[in-house]
């Protein structure tokens, strides 16, 4: 095998490292969760007891112990029980589906847990929890640990939100891929459009808003909302639509003057089958403007050469093309860090033509 000269040494390194959340978060959310939980017991002990509660005071009707040791149970095993479900461990982003359903299937639990201990607690010698009351604190329970996600997901949503402005387009298609392109034009700072609008074919979607977007109907509404927000471009986001319809759609908005682009699906990508070429960078142009892809070399020089660089995934097909490239730039050492060992070699044996590690 011949052996390619190198000007620096590579560093090699082979570590998984898994991504580590905030951990003041993470006891954020346990927080929050115990609260639900105290918030769901002390209502269903209220209920539990309401019609002795109109007759005598609190104190006298509910015993402070038993609701003390309810919640202390039901505290604790929501931590044990909701690290085992991997709520608890940064896995999953806080009110996501997946982490919203982790977290419900653990109030089950725990509630059916607190509802069996309800049935031993005085033979174990300790005060009696009434059996009305897990079954009564779990959807309160559950109600409030959904109410604290969605007004965390609101907060995101609002705080990621860029300042709309720009050029006024309109979306065709309220599907997936509608939404996804929303999504990205209400939240990348690049783009210099603002979605106003979004037409659809489905009536039944007409009156809803997707990220505060409204929804019409491609009929009769189709050219009030152009004459309302005179838009000079419409992204068709129906990657599916047949071409005969994509032709009226066009011909339609040339009487108009709006520009039209379509979204291409990744089958067309794949098989070429699409009569309306429309490519990644074309659809970036039209979310970001014009984009400069010229790259100065002696500008990337000056931060390289000379330099000691690692790149994290360099096992990967870009992280691998990546080292290749920083490697021609003359770092003074050049740190390759992957999980798995084997694309690490083949990596450095792509550079170097050696394949040891070191």
């Amino acid at each position: 095998m011949e052996n390619y000269p190198t000007t620096q040494p590579i560093a090699v390194v082979d570590r998984q490292r898994p991504y580590t959340p905030k951990s003041w978060w993470l006891l954020v959310q346990v927080a929050l969760d115990s609260v639900a939980w105290i918030i769901g017991l002390v209502i269903a002990f209220m209920l539990r007891y309401s019609l002795l509660l109109n007759q005598n005071s609190v104190f006298d009707v509910i015993d402070l112990q038993s609701v003390a040791l309810s919640m202390g149970f039901a505290i604790i095993l929501q931590i044990l029980v909701g690290y085992g479900m991997k709520v608890y461990r940064g896995l999953y982003s806080y009110g996501s589906f997946e982490e919203v359903w982790r977290a419900g299937a653990t109030v089950g639990i725990v509630s059916v847990a607190l509802f069996l201990f309800s049935y031993v607690d005085e033979a174990l010698g300790l005060v009696h929890v009434p059996h009305g009351v897990p079954p009564i604190s779990v959807g309160i329970t559950l109600l409030f640990m959904a109410a604290m996600r969605m007004v965390k997901r609101i907060y995101v949503e609002h705080k990621t939100l860029r300042n709309l402005d720009g050029e006024p387009v309109i979306v065709y298609g309220a599907g997936f891929t509608g939404r996804t392109v929303i999504e990205a034009l209400m939240h990348d700072d690049s783009a210099y459009m603002r979605p106003v609008a979004v037409v659809d074919d489905n009536p039944q979607l007409r009156g809803i808003n997707i990220h505060n977007v409204p929804v019409y109907n491609t009929g009769k509404e189709l050219d009030a909302v152009i004459r309302r927000y005179a838009p000079k471009k419409m992204i068709v986001a129906i990657t599916n639509m047949p071409h005969d319809r994509f032709d009226r759609v066009w011909a339609r908005m040339q009487k108009h003057g709006v520009e039209v682009t379509r979204v291409a699906s990744a089958s067309e990508k794949l098989f070429g089958n699409n009569v309306v070429e429309t490519d990644d960078n074309e659809l970036m142009k039209l979310i970001r403007g014009e984009i400069n892809y010229d790259v100065d070399t002696e500008v990337l020089r000056s931060y390289l050469q000379g330099k000691r660089v690692l790149v994290t995934g360099a096992g990967g097909s870009i992280g691998s093309e990546l080292c290749r490239q920083i490697h021609e730039y003359d770092p003074e050492l050049l740190m390759m860090l992957d999980r798995d060992e084997t694309l690490l070699m083949e990596t450095k044996l792509s550079i170097t033509g050696e394949s040891s590690s070191g």
